[in-house]
């Protein structure tokens, strides 16, 4: 089977999307399944990591919305292409005949009202309802996603494959010992929860004298400057900080010298940040929100995201606690059942059935 990647995710931030992507796309290309990579030509210098796939790199030509109407339509007949991935959920036009499967990481647009701004959710929302109208296979990454999808569309059901993620692709160096901070990673907005986890760091601060300072790295979101200002408001000074978006080579120095992580979002179709912390062997306090719980459940301490005492507690067990043993044995599991190269195999049969 020939497999075209349509390439509608971003490649200059390692965001949780283009991971998925990119990773995936390694695991099908060691299959001899992926023929094309298609490119905006605003991303022409990521060609040669395509090429280094095996796959032929071609370019939307311009202007896209008038190109677009016909151009996937036009290289999956003329270079014999059979199917159409895309990573990111964006459906081409056409495909012209050939099967096309997306990928929806979640559903948060229709679980979170005020997730983004109106704006950014109607077009989310639009992108999804597409798929889910056109697509030959929607490919989920989770139970929680596939209910949550089938139960706004429930016409879905029959095209919706689930297909975790790999989290091989993970390789920490192992902690140094110097436990500078306690570490959150992710977008500065609403679904990470970063209001309620400033809550919990002041109580911990309360009640447990010289704590690490607190440490969260992502870039600016929607209303990331309300969370910006919380800190002083609650008396937390210099103890917190922002690093915005941060290299690769600066996050490894952030999870190298860490207490533990604290992932405390309010919803998510899975958790990168969570499993790369396991990469490190930092012990994690998680939401037991969404794809959270279902995945991380006894690899991680555990909390309610809406309650802040609970989360403090569960930091404070970190650090007292670090990874039991129980623990240690479940994320072993958990690394030998969520491979890559299962993801690829997974995508590739659900292509053959829609074929």
């Amino acid at each position: 089977m020939r497999i075209a990647l349509n390439v509608d995710f971003p490649l200059r931030m390692a965001t949780g999307v283009s991971r998925f992507g990119m990773e995936l796309a390694r695991a099908i290309a060691a299959t001899g399944h992926l023929a094309e990579a298609w490119l905006n030509r605003a991303s022409r210098e990521w060609a040669p990591e395509f090429r280094a796939m095996g796959a032929t790199v071609r370019f939307y030509p311009f202007p896209r919305r008038l190109t677009d109407r016909f151009w996937p339509s036009a290289m999956a007949r003329r270079n014999g292409i059979d199917a159409v991935l895309s990573p990111g959920g964006v459906m081409p036009a056409s495909t012209g005949g050939a099967a096309h499967a997306v990928i929806l990481h979640d559903m948060g647009p229709f679980i979170l009202e005020d997730m983004k701004t109106d704006a950014d959710t109607r077009a989310w929302r639009s992108r999804i309802h597409d798929a889910v109208r056109r697509a030959s296979r929607i490919l989920v990454n989770s139970v929680v996603t596939r209910r949550d999808l089938i139960g706004i569309y429930p016409n879905a059901e029959g095209r919706t494959v689930l297909v975790p993620p790999g989290i091989d692709h993970f390789h920490g160096e192992g902690r140094s010992g110097k436990m500078l901070h306690i570490l959150a990673v992710g977008t500065l907005e609403p679904r990470k929860n970063y209001e309620t986890l400033l809550e919990a760091y002041s109580i911990l601060r309360a009640s447990h004298p010289g704590m690490p300072p607190l440490v969260i790295a992502g870039m600016d979101g929607y209303r990331a400057e309300r969370i910006r200002r919380l800190p002083s408001g609650l008396g937390l000074g210099s103890s917190v900080s922002f690093t915005g978006y941060v290299s690769e080579e600066r996050l490894r120095e952030l999870y190298r010298d860490a207490a533990c992580l604290v992932h405390p979002a309010l919803y998510e179709g899975f958790g990168f940040t969570v499993a790369e912390a396991f990469a490190w062997r930092l012990p994690v306090a998680c939401s037991s929100a969404g794809a959270l719980g279902e995945f991380f459940t006894g690899c991680a301490h555990m909390f309610d995201p809406l309650d802040a005492v609970g989360m403090s507690d569960a930091i404070a067990t970190c650090l007292d606690s670090g990874v039991t043993p129980g623990q240690q044995g479940n994320r072993a599991r958990l690394a030998a059942d969520l491979t890559w190269e299962s993801a690829a195999h997974r995508t590739i049969e659900a292509l053959e059935e829609a074929l």
